[in-house]
């Protein structure tokens, strides 16, 4: 009796690692956090089909398949123009931006004026973000469907430079100073890349899925 009982724990267990882990013949449906479902992208999945990606992964790499590699060595130093703007530059590039209201905007940058330095730096960013990159396992796709994404914690081989707000939906800097009935608030901005994803099949396929690429400064007529 106890043998049979130890027997029947050690098949629950392995049951238990197969869900878990994934293998080829089982494909889990995708367990989707949180945080994953605000940026549409996670690079941790806790169901992963880690066995049947890898299989799939070698199946690539055996074609002397091109990955999608945003490698960190490749940043351009350029500032993103919906992240930062050049002060002296601020108004027309906002309105040029809005051209349904055409708002006023002064390129003032703080109320101690006095104090800013033209040896600083001349750019400001208008909303806070932070640069990451992404090595998804899991990912919205553009019809609103999520998929586990071919990946490999040892060896990745689809990495993608995201840029996420820090304060979403808060108001843009305090140093952008608007005309009366006008409101900011920094918004997230994504796109679509294409990737390679495990299907309802359990065969490689691709799709362009959503990557979070940057903060933007919104402005709104407020009607006050």
């Amino acid at each position: 009796m106890v043998q049979v009982r130890i027997a029947l724990v050690l098949f629950i267990c392995v049951l238990l690692v197969v869900e878990a882990v994934g293998s080829e013949d089982t494909l889990p449906l995708p367990t989707v956090s949180r945080r994953c479902k605000k940026l549409g992208i996670c690079n941790r999945v806790a169901n992963y089909p880690t066995m049947l990606a890898k299989k799939l992964i070698q199946e690539l790499k055996d074609r002397n398949t091109i990955f999608a590699d945003d490698s960190e060595d490749e940043i351009s130093e350029e500032v993103d123009e919906e992240l930062s703007l050049d002060i002296r530059t601020i108004g027309f590039d906002i309105e040029r931006r809005i051209r349904t209201k055409h708002p006023k905007i002064y390129p003032r940058i703080s109320n101690s004026d006095e104090e800013y330095s033209e040896e600083e730096d001349q750019e400001i960013k208008l909303c806070e973000s932070k640069v990451q990159y992404q090595r998804p396992k899991l990912a919205e796709s553009r019809n609103n469907t999520w998929h586990f994404i071919l990946n490999d914690d040892e060896d990745p081989v689809q990495t993608y430079r995201s840029e996420v707000c820090q304060f979403s939906t808060s108001n843009c800097s305090d140093k952008l100073v608007l005309a009366p009935n006008y409101e900011s608030a920094c918004i997230q901005r994504w796109t679509f890349k294409e990737m390679y994803y495990i299907n309802e099949n359990k065969q490689i396929a691709t799709d362009y899925f959503k990557v979070p690429t940057c903060c933007s400064c919104k402005l709104y007529h407020t009607n006050k």
